[in-house]
């Protein structure tokens, strides 16, 4: 029987499992198994989005104690399937970026002795210091942000760290517990990621991030690859100790072995003992490894969904004020850079309403009947505030001259100004991050089905488009090819390039050219749609 590698992602609303053979071939056959929302789960252990739940309107968390509950779950429904655990040779997994978790002194001892006729969650009672996890949503921070960007430079943090502060990022969060509840981190024995977190269950003892969503974090340097003593400093505020550095282990290559599984798992659920847990990364890392995107440069991948993201690899990082750039999870000589973006699907969505009868279909007729560039009318369409460029909500339409508009004299002109307003913005901020020479673009979410608003994007770009066969499950994809990857090179006992053993998987499909003719237009737009973008960001 051929070996297995397992994909585990932990999301905002979901962990998810995907498995592939030794041909790199993904199982259909458990699909029906290998998916547990928390929303399924109940609130035993209060919402799965908690707001406010510390007294801060601002703060979004998840009890830790649901993620247990939900491995446990998933586990337990693939033991019913007949899963064939004993197959396994290497897990890695995602977990969704920046979210924190927080082991009371002691865990790691209850988590080496486990009890194999009991979950983990009927034996999770007392591991965490804090009941609730601070998550990606989490706005609650700014005051740290601020303080941490007077304190070493807003371009200075970037270059350190690979981005500006941003209230997502994990360092601001442990700050913000030290601070407001120092008896909490004075209890806190192990800091981890949600990645982290689920590669320790899975290894019986507390395990190490890895460099890729450890850059998430605005703590480790991107050059050294290790936590940045001033930075972690800051972040232990009023505590005993001088760093965090006995709370959180340094971080490791992606590629690299953490651990084998643990014997409770062994016991429980009868995986190999040889089973090897290579590092857990980041949604975001493992999706770039989930659609194969790899060096040289000139190829990103977009992904047009409730939010945008545009990301690809590196050679070489190029930090700036918007954007993040990541050490690579499939390269430890590389890095990978990305764009975020709040306003996606949603926001087009509005102006579908608002401008084309509530139908994409009439969205589509307007958008390939109105003239390529706008008749140099931009607009830029926020209907929540937004990171890229960092700005209030609010629509700003500006004319040919750049005069600014209450409404274009013809509003079907908002559709096309929606979608050109945003690629616009993609092309201005990847040069700015080191995304230059962009020749193929793989899209993947919701909209990627549309052929009209890809046309956009492969004109605006003077690229080639692809759409992509994966479905939403680049990450937890990612997870298992970054499980196969990991496996190789322990045993080759050296680096092997990721593309070596994931280069032959084809997840792309329909092809859209660009017209150049199309793509001189917008390259004499981009001028003054960055001025414009200038004169809509807040200070």
């Amino acid at each position: 029987m051929s070996a297995l590698y397992l994909g585990l992602d932990c999301s905002t609303q979901a962990i998810k499992l995907s498995v592939i053979d030794e041909h790199l071939s993904e199982l259909q056959e458990f699909a029906d198994v290998s998916t547990v929302t928390f929303e399924s789960l109940g609130d035993q252990d209060g919402p799965f989005l908690a707001r406010g739940a510390d007294g801060d309107s601002l703060s979004v968390t998840t009890p830790t104690r649901l993620w247990v509950r939900a491995f446990d779950t998933l586990l337990d429904r693939l033991k019913q399937a007949n899963f064939p655990f004993d197959r396994v040779v290497a897990v890695s997994g995602s977990g969704q970026q920046h979210g924190s978790v927080y082991w009371t002194k002691g865990s790691q001892e209850k988590l080496s002795a486990l009890d194999e006729r009991k979950t983990f969650y009927e034996q999770s009672h007392d591991w965490f210091s804090t009941p609730q996890s601070p998550i990606w949503m989490d706005s609650s921070t700014h005051a740290n942000c601020v303080e941490l960007e007077k304190l070493v430079g807003s371009q200075q943090l970037a270059a350190l760290t690979g981005s500006v502060a941003y209230e997502r990022f994990t360092v601001h969060q442990i700050r913000k517990i030290a601070q407001k509840t120092p008896k909490v981190m004075e209890n806190t024995e192990e800091i981890s990621l949600v990645s982290s977190f689920l590669a320790s269950l899975l290894c019986g003892r507390y395990v190490p991030i890895d460099w890729a969503d450890g850059s998430g974090m605005n703590m480790m340097s991107l050059r050294e690859k290790k936590w940045d003593v001033g930075i972690s400093q800051w972040a232990a505020a009023s505590l005993a100790q001088d760093t965090l550095a006995d709370k959180i282990r340094q971080p490791v290559a992606a590629h690299e072995r953490v651990g084998k599984i643990s014997e409770y798992l062994v016991r429980r659920y009868g995986f190999s003992s040889s089973c090897e847990v290579i590092a857990f990364s980041g949604d975001n890392p493992c999706s770039l490894a989930g659609v194969g995107l790899s060096l040289p440069e000139g190829e990103v991948a977009v992904s047009l969904g409730t939010s945008d993201t545009v990301f690809g690899p590196l050679l070489h990082p190029h930090p700036s004020e918007e954007g993040h750039v990541f050490v690579s999870p499939i390269d430890p000589e590389g890095y990978m850079a990305m764009l975020c973006y709040k306003n996606g699907s949603l926001t087009r969505q509005s102006i579908r309403d608002d401008y084309a009868d509530g139908s994409w279909e009439e969205f589509d007729r307007i958008l390939s009947s109105t003239t390529v560039g706008n008749n140099g009318q931009i607009g830029f369409y926020f209907k929540e505030a937004e990171i890229t460029p960092r700005s209030h909500p609010g629509y700003h339409r500006f004319d040919h001259e750049g005069k600014r508009l209450s409404e274009f004299t013809s509003p079907r002109d908002n559709v096309r100004a929606v979608v050109e307003g945003q690629f616009l913005s993609f092309w201005n901020h990847c040069e700015k991050i080191g995304l230059t020479g962009i020749k193929q673009i793989l899209v993947t979410g919701g909209a990627s089905r549309n052929t009209c608003i890809l046309e956009v994007l492969a004109n605006v770009f003077g690229a080639k488009v692809l759409t992509s066969s994966m479905g939403p499950n680049s990450a937890c994809l990612g997870a298992a090819y970054r499980a196969a990857h990991g496996y190789r090179c322990l045993k080759e006992e050296k680096f092997v390039p990721f593309e070596e053993v994931v280069g032959g998987i084809v997840h792309s499909r329909s092809v859209i050219e660009p017209n150049m003719e199309a793509h001189e237009v917008y390259q004499k737009m981009l001028s003054n749609y960055e001025r414009l973008e200038g004169q809509v960001r807040f200070q």
